[in-house]
């Protein structure tokens, strides 16, 4: 393709579309925890893999896309509020620090993962007013820190093998 920006749409439609299809998948995996919430979040690959391959622009709306597309689909409005909420923040911290440039692809997956966590619980809070729900933080955190290393993992090895056919600079 000759065109950048017919070329960049169309990976963004691809992207949006892997990644609701990993949503979908990950909707069909039974929940191992006691924490609300708590899940594998691997349709993260996704934006990971756009932000450092396509940037932080791009990342948002794929982000975005996969959240409002997949709380229609699989979980209802609540549940993609926090979603987003978590996407969002998440989302922020992980452009900024792969900006600094202090943590590679899976130190900034780590952020991102743990960040996404407390959002939800920022969320949480705020909407139900109940201090008991800091009680979750610690497990929050821990499966922030999990599934942040496992997506961080997949992330790279995503950026460094999927060459995209398009210049999209």
């Amino acid at each position: 393709m000759k065109n950048g920006k017919t070329a960049r749409v169309a990976t963004v439609g691809m992207l949006v579309c892997l990644a609701f299809i990993l949503s979908f998948l990950e909707s069909l995996l039974p929940v191992f925890t006691a924490v609300p919430g708590v899940k594998a979040g691997i349709a993260n690959i996704v934006t990971v893999f756009a932000l450092y391959r396509l940037g932080a622009r791009d990342a948002l709306f794929i982000s975005l896309a996969r959240v409002i597309l997949a709380g229609f689909a699989f979980s209802g409005l609540f549940a993609s509020l926090y979603a987003l909420c978590g996407a969002l923040l998440s989302l922020a911290l992980m452009t900024f620090v792969k900006k600094t440039e202090l943590l590679g692809v899976t130190g900034t997956s780590i952020c991102g993962g743990i960040f996404h966590n407390a959002g939800q619980l920022a969320l949480a809070l705020a909407v139900t007013d109940t201090a008991l729900l800091v009680g979750y933080l610690p497990a929050l955190m821990i499966s922030g820190l999990i599934s942040g290393t496992l997506v961080g993992i997949l992330s790279a090895v995503a950026i460094k093998r999927v060459k995209l056919p398009w210049n999209l600079s």
